[in-house]
């Protein structure tokens, strides 16, 4: 079953939809939460929210942040004007790509993950608690693997910086 929407200006909320979902909008802010099934999300300016949501997520913004939190699946986000702040699920099952054009890339992975990290940012620098094998470790690039490697986590930034921190260090923060 496909479920969709498309606005040209309006918010789009969506709780607990199953089956491939598509939303469109060209101007507001999207926020799914729950659900089972392959999501795609476009904005052409609002910022995007996916929590606790079940298959291959893929998010498209021209101008907003995206906040994502435990999607089970393969992650793929980009926005060309804004943060990206992604808490991943336990066990990470899909490899995560995501990329800001304009914006800095906040990671809380498991610290169990078996993750091979590809991390790079034009302007900002690279950050991580984790005790990843490093392959390559400059300022503003880190490559390497944690935990043996295995599921891709790659992240990029043209102007921000990126932080990758075990969802453990955070708890124990807060």
């Amino acid at each position: 079953v496909m479920r969709g929407a498309d606005t040209s200006g309006g918010n789009i909320t969506a709780t607990n939809c199953d089956g491939l979902t598509n939303l469109d909008t060209s101007g507001g802010r999207i926020e799914v939460t729950g659900g089972r099934g392959n999501l795609k999300a476009d904005t052409s300016g609002g910022a995007v929210t996916v929590l606790n949501r079940t298959g291959d997520t893929s998010i498209d913004s021209s101008g907003g942040q995206l906040r994502l939190g435990n999607i089970s699946g393969k992650l793929t986000a980009d926005t060309s004007g804004g943060s990206i702040s992604t808490i991943l699920s336990s066990p990470v099952v899909g490899d995560v790509k995501l990329d800001t054009a304009g914006g800095d890339i906040n990671v809380v992975t498991p610290a169990n993950a078996a993750l091979t990290i590809d991390a790079e940012t034009d302007a900002g620098g690279v950050h991580s608690d984790l005790p990843i094998v490093r392959t390559r470790s400059e300022s503003d690039a880190l490559k390497g693997t944690l935990n043996g490697g295995g599921i891709k986590l790659v992240l990029r930034s043209s102007a921000g910086s990126i932080e990758i921190v075990s969802a453990e260090q955070r708890t124990a923060q807060q």
